[in-house]
């Protein structure tokens, strides 16, 4: 605990330029007064995109303006993050991501167009367990067994991810580590092939968010072998968490982040975060997200440039120590 005190308030100093600049920032009279554009760096249809376009709803309907989601997906978010970094810094152009153009790329590329670590924190949006799914004739079934299963015969498992570097990938490199055993990288790009493979016995696992694999589990077309909460899903009650599979330190989550231009005032990232936070807690919206296994979060700007700081960090020691590379 203590040593999570001592983290925390190294971030904190580290970003505490903010409270600085909102002391002399001026109010945000009539944001907005025009479009508000929301970047998700990823193709139309999968959880970023929906999850976004369920806020924005909500936003033009509290400001009276229109909030429109723009998807612009290619080289793993960045061609989208890169956009949002070099526009103006007026509140006006965000951007909605999972992980990589905000905790993960900046220790993953040789060269980026922008700065992850000067984006201008909004809130986080929402958390996801994600899944350990396996395909239906795999001689494991549990976390246990695979492991055992691996090491017999190392270097034969495949695993499937989302992409070299995508937060499945770390997460699986994470729980390789700590297993202490050796699997084939299979990587597709995005989570429907990568699901597809495993229904078609082409990978042997895959992490990836609960949504994509309950359907097909209940269909008897693949196994979960453990999720990633601290309790047992609602829709998988039947699950173990991977802290009851012996694996306590792993707690694989997906996220959704906001944030602005560098630079942005805090005085504007402060009134979207309260706009956000308030969509989230509207009860057709926490439905939504409650069907999808998903958490809504809402927190405020310190709080997310403190816990962006502490992911760009983990994922940082992760890529370094699974030597995960991609080419630029």
């Amino acid at each position: 605990m203590k040593g999570d005190l001592a983290k925390r308030a190294f971030y904190a100093a580290a970003i505490g330029c903010l409270g600085a600049m909102n002391a002399l920032a001026q109010p945000a009279v009539g944001f907005p007064e025009k479009l508000v554009r929301i970047v998700v760096p990823f193709p139309p249809g999968g959880g970023p995109d929906v999850f976004s376009r369920l806020v924005a709803e909500k936003l033009a309907a509290k400001w009276k303006q229109p909030v429109i989601v723009e998807n612009r997906p290619g080289a793993g978010g960045n061609v989208g993050a890169a956009l949002v970094a070099h526009a103006e810094p007026d509140g006006y152009t965000l951007l909605s991501s999972p992980p990589g153009p905000l905790a993960i790329n900046g220790s993953l590329f040789k060269k980026l167009s922008y700065d992850p670590a000067r984006w201008s924190p909004v809130t986080i949006l929402t958390r996801q367990p994600m899944v350990l799914g396996a395909r239906k004739n795999l001689p494991a079934n549990s976390v246990q067994e695979l492991i055992a299963l691996a090491k017999a015969s190392p270097g034969k498992l495949t695993f499937g991810t989302l992409g070299n570097g995508s937060i499945s990938h770390l997460t699986m490199a994470q729980f390789l580590s700590m297993a202490g055993v050796t699997l084939v990288n299979v990587p597709f790009q995005g989570s429907s092939p990568a699901a597809a493979a495993l229904m078609g016995e082409q990978v042997d696992i895959v992490f990836d968010n609960p949504i994509t694999y309950v359907g097909p589990f209940r269909a008897g077309r693949i196994k979960i072998l453990a999720a990633g909460n601290t309790q047992r899903l609602p829709m998988l009650t039947d699950t173990p968490t991977f802290s009851e599979a012996g694996f306590a330190k792993l707690r694989p989550y997906a996220w959704l982040g906001v944030v602005a231009p560098p630079n942005t005032p805090p005085f504007l990232t402060e009134r979207i975060s309260k706009a956000m936070a308030e969509a989230l807690k509207q009860p057709d919206v926490k439905k939504r997200l409650d069907d999808a296994a998903t958490e809504p979060v809402g927190s405020t700007p310190f709080d997310t440039a403190v816990f962006l700081a502490e992911e760009r960090a983990k994922w940082q020691a992760v890529i370094k120590s699974a030597n995960v590379t991609v080419a630029d």
